[in-house]
């Protein structure tokens, strides 16, 4: 009995802190019309805002249409995009992936490699960078 209370106590410990405290972000490149420039570039966005410290460089930006002749859809839409921790008035575009990795791992994120392998071939509508979690 107390090998079993034992158990139970160890893994609802592991189940708390490795499974309820865990924050797993899908951060992926999607095309972007910045229509101050008029130029197109691939920008970083993230699937929903997460908590501080990595708030600070997410914002809600709206997601032009990249083309007059794209009808209107839901994808035509505000989006989470990740801006340059080094210049918060420009958002990372692809190339800066560095900048970006570095501060998740000074912020104490992890670059989850196995979920992104395993979410890499799953069908959707934009290239996935990575998968990131925070314990």
């Amino acid at each position: 009995m107390f090998l079993v209370l034992i158990k139970i106590y160890l893994g609802f410990n592991f189940i708390n802190k490795y499974t309820y405290m865990a924050e797993v972000y899908s951060v992926s490149i999607r095309p972007f019309y910045d229509s101050i420039n008029q130029i197109y570039t691939n920008i970083f966005v993230i699937d929903r805002m997460p908590n501080e410290p990595l708030k600070s460089i997410i914002k809600s930006i709206h997601m032009p249409r990249l083309s007059p002749f794209e009808p209107f859809s839901k994808n035509n839409k505000c989006i989470l995009g990740v801006y340059n921790p080094e210049n918060l008035n420009k958002l990372l575009e692809l190339g800066q992936e560095s900048i970006f990795f570095t501060y998740l791992l000074q912020n104490g994120y992890k670059i989850d490699t196995s979920l992104t392998k395993l979410m890499f071939n799953t069908p959707k509508n934009y290239k996935l960078l990575c998968m990131i979690t925070k314990i």
